[in-house]
């Protein structure tokens, strides 16, 4: 139909829900519905600061246990789709963009200053694999998990954990 030719809004809402995170919103329409479509929406108020303070905490304690966007959702009484929104809106990524970030960091941190093995260090992660641990480490930083072993001096930009003293709005 020529609804789906041109973009019908409520579609792409319904699109957002099911796929969550600023890549899905660039597929759908790169030109319009980017994350400067995201972040045009209003302000945080102070309850959803406190609603991402809290679910920050929750992730920094649940770090490397199963963790899922539904979790600290249903423990705060929002829609996986409001806590995602709003962690947008505020951080620029996507919950679960940021939890696999922080593992990532944390497993870049062991393997300079430790000398535990690469598959260790990955199941800790959260990994079920060491294909899996060195594909997402080598997208995100850039390099492998073997050279951050032998180079411990190589610079790596490490997701730090955030508290809501910390977090800015992002640029727009």
């Amino acid at each position: 139909s020529i609804a789906n030719l041109i973009g019908n809004p409520g579609s792409i809402r319904s699109k957002i829900r099911r796929r969550t995170g600023t890549r899905t919103v660039k597929r759908l329409h790169p030109d319009r519905y980017n994350l400067g479509y995201m972040t045009q929406m209003t302000p945080l108020s102070a309850q959803q600061d406190t609603l991402l303070a809290r679910t920050l905490w929750r992730i920094e304690a649940e770090l490397y246990g199963p963790l899922t966007l539904g979790s600290p959702a249903a423990v705060e009484g929002v829609s996986p789709f409001h806590l995602c929104r709003a962690f947008l809106l505020r951080l620029g990524r996507s919950p679960m963009a940021y939890v696999k970030a922080r593992r990532l960091s944390e497993a870049a941190l062991a393997l300079q200053s430790t000398n535990s093995k690469v598959i260790e260090i990955a199941f800790t992660a959260g990994y079920e694999s060491h294909e899996g641990f060195s594909r997402s480490f080598r997208k995100y930083f850039g390099h492998a998990p073997s050279a951050v072993r032998a180079n411990p001096d190589l610079v790596l930009n490490l997701q730090e954990a955030l508290t809501m003293d910390t977090t800015k709005p992002p640029a727009l």
